[in-house]
């Protein structure tokens, strides 16, 4: 299932992210602004990685209290810290670090010690953050955002003008544009695909060959 999108008046259709390919010890980041479907997208991610249990040993490490008592409308059988505690990380699977205020190089020292969970980072803004596995960015309405989002994960492989092209096409109707950061392939993604199905009478997405655009090839 593609969505078409134009550039420099060609048609290309971008892959539908299927979550079975994120395995149990995934590090994925996640961007997006309060409100744009972050959580839901983060419980179809874990029941799609526990055979549709919706979670097992979750652990949610944030600094801020309101955040945390929102992921409870989202996730059950959840423990809530807001330092980064051993213990609590041995015993869980899922790993949601929210917002955190460390650099990335702090984070990755985490993950890396502890490296047979499934890690998931949330940002409200985008900043670089090294060695994920898949990235997924919602819809953002801001230039600067875009420019940053484009310095920090596709500067080697389009220019400004033409990330935020797709950027744009992508992301829109509640899209999730994705980053697999290891194939270096893009994918696009949405939480509600069978209401997106049910309406799809303007062909912007179509089921069509399985075809995946690589970096830096398509632009």
């Amino acid at each position: 299932m593609d969505k078409n999108i134009i550039i420099n008046d060609t048609n290309y259709e971008i892959p539908f992210f299927d979550l079975s390919n994120i395995t149990s010890n995934s590090r994925i980041l996640i961007f997006g602004k309060p409100g744009v479907g972050k959580k839901t997208l983060i419980k179809n991610i874990i029941k799609n990685n526990h055979n549709n249990d919706q979670n097992h040993g979750c652990l949610i490490v944030s600094v801020s209290n309101n955040n945390t008592q929102k992921y409870l409308n989202y996730l059950d059988n959840i423990s809530v810290i807001n330092t980064y505690d051993s213990n609590e990380i041995i015993l869980s699977k899922y790993i949601i670090i929210d917002n955190p205020r460390e650099d990335s190089n702090k984070i990755n020292q985490i993950i890396n010690n502890f490296n047979d969970k499934l890690y998931i980072i949330v940002r409200d803004q985008p900043t670089k953050i090294h060695n994920l596995d898949y990235i997924f960015f919602f819809q953002d309405n801001i230039y600067i955002n875009h420019v940053k989002i484009h310095d920090n994960y596709f500067k080697n492989f389009c220019n400004l003008d033409n990330f935020s092209d797709i950027f744009i096409n992508i992301t829109t109707g509640h899209n999730i544009l994705v980053l697999d950061n290891n194939k270096m392939k893009l994918y696009w993604y949405n939480s509600n695909i069978q209401k997106i199905q049910a309406i799809s009478q303007d062909n912007t997405i179509q089921v069509l060959s399985d075809r995946t655009i690589i970096y830096p090839d398509y632009l």
